[in-house]
């Protein structure tokens, strides 16, 4: 290939999310190419576009990361006496398709903190997979509808491409 293009010539977008623009304009015009990440951070970093291609979080530590930014620490002022509680989520017993934390109320003293449970969170993978797999389901549609106009743009390029050439 002997033409550079200038990504600045090419993408131009006012609002949105411009971090994730290579990606969609890979994903959209090239999405039958697989290029290897390490390749990809180089040709991003090449350009300097920033690149976010870290390990994908799995649902079950977005849900524990999610519920573990649960905390706080409350000071009660009650008849002249302070008292101290922390709220806060932590692992509770679970399976290998439902996670659970539980919501605990911790109420601090001199000598011995007593701990009561204030809710159960559970998140069911099942339930998730079920939510994914309908919203995938219509997307399926979609992506073969932009498939086929990708398609039939390249065949247009490739038309003028030939055009020019003659």
């Amino acid at each position: 290939m002997s033409d550079i293009i200038s990504m600045d010539d090419m993408l131009g977008v006012a609002s949105g999310d411009k971090n994730n623009m290579l990606g969609k304009l890979l994903y959209f015009s090239l999405s039958d190419l697989l290029i290897d990440k390490e390749k990809l951070a180089e040709l991003c970093a090449g350009m300097g576009i920033y690149y976010a291609g870290d390990r994908r979080v799995s649902v079950s530590d977005a849900f524990k990361s999610a519920t573990g930014d649960i905390k706080d620490r409350i000071v009660v002022k009650h008849f002249g006496q302070q008292q101290i509680y922390r709220v806060y989520c932590r692992d509770n017993e679970h399976t290998a398709r439902v996670l659970s934390r539980e919501l605990v109320k911790e109420t601090l003293n001199r000598e011995t903190n007593q701990y009561e449970k204030l809710a159960n969170i559970s998140f069911d993978k099942r339930h998730y997979e079920q939510v994914l797999r309908r919203e995938l389901d219509g997307l399926d549609e979609e992506f073969e509808s932009l498939k086929l106009l990708s398609q039939e743009l390249s065949l247009r390029a490739s038309g003028i491409r030939f055009q020019r050439a003659a």
